[in-house]
C-alpha cells in the first residue's frame, strides 16, 4: 500500500461535520469516500450521486465568483434591476440565472436561488406561492425524467434521481418559471441585509 494512501486511511474524520462531508464529496479520495460511505451507510452509487453534485454545485460557484470578480474589475454601471434585487446579475448561479431574472420582471422578490445541497431551490418573500397550483401535466413530465418539484408558499425546489449537467438544470428551472404567473406588480427590493449591504456600496461609489 502505498505511504500516502496509509496516512489517509489512518487519518480521522467527524463524518457528522456537514463541511467535512462536502469537502470530500468534492475532492475526497476513493479511500475517504469508503470511510463515509461506511460511516453513512450508503451505497457507492449514492455515494457517486451525491459527489457528482457536490463537484457541480463546486465548480459552479467557482466560475459565478469569477464572473462577479471580472463584472466588478470591469467596473459596469450597475442597473436599477440590480439595485432591486441586491446583487449583480454575474451572481445569481447561471443555472437559475435566466429563471431568476425572469420571476423579478414578473413581480417576485427572491433571495436565495440555485444550489441547496444536491437539489435545486428558490426562495420567495412574502409568500407569493401560497395559493398556487402547479401544472399537473407539467409536474407528471417532469417526474417521467426523474424530477420532483416541491412547492411551498415561500419557495419552489427540485431534485433529480439522475446525475442532471448545467445546462439541463436550467431547462427545469426555464420551465418551472414559465409556469409561474406574472403577479402584475413590481417586485419589492430584496430586503435581505446582503441586498441592503450591497445598494449602500453602490450609493457610496457613485457619490
Amino acid at each position: 500500500m502505498p505511504e500516502n494512501e496509509s496516512r489517509i486511511k489512518q487519518k480521522k474524520y467527524d463524518f457528522t461535520n456537514e463541511e467535512t462531508v462536502t469537502k470530500i464529496l468534492e475532492s475526497g479520495t476513493t479511500v475517504e469516500l469508503e470511510q463515509m460511505s461506511a460511516f453513512h451507510k450508503l451505497s457507492p452509487e449514492k455515494i457517486k450521486f451525491l459527489s457528482h453534485y457536490a463537484k457541480l454545485r463546486r465548480n459552479t460557484i467557482d466560475d459565478k465568483n469569477s464572473e462577479v470578480a471580472k463584472r466588478k474589475e470591469d467596473r459596469k454601471e450597475v442597473t436599477q434591476e440590480e439595485i432591486d434585487m441586491g446583487c449583480y446579475i454575474e451572481n445569481i448561479e447561471p443555472q437559475v440565472r435566466s429563471a431568476v431574472l425572469n420571476l423579478h420582471r414578473k413581480g417576485y422578490t427572491t433571495f436565495e436561488s440555485g444550489f441547496h445541497g444536491h437539489k435545486q431551490k428558490i426562495g420567495f418573500k412574502n409568500e407569493p406561492l401560497l395559493n398556487f397550483q402547479f401544472p399537473e401535466k407539467l409536474a407528471q413530465q417532469l417526474k417521467e425524467n426523474g424530477v420532483s418539484i416541491t412547492v411551498k408558499p415561500g419557495s419552489i425546489s427540485f431534485q433529480s434521481e439522475r446525475e442532471l449537467e448545467l445546462d439541463e438544470i436550467e431547462k427545469i428551472w426555464n420551465q418551472i418559471e414559465s409556469a409561474l404567473p406574472d403577479l402584475e406588480q413590481p417586485a419589492q427590493q430584496n430586503p435581505i441585509r446582503h441586498a441592503q449591504s450591497f445598494r449602500k456600496k453602490q450609493q457610496k461609489s457613485s457619490s
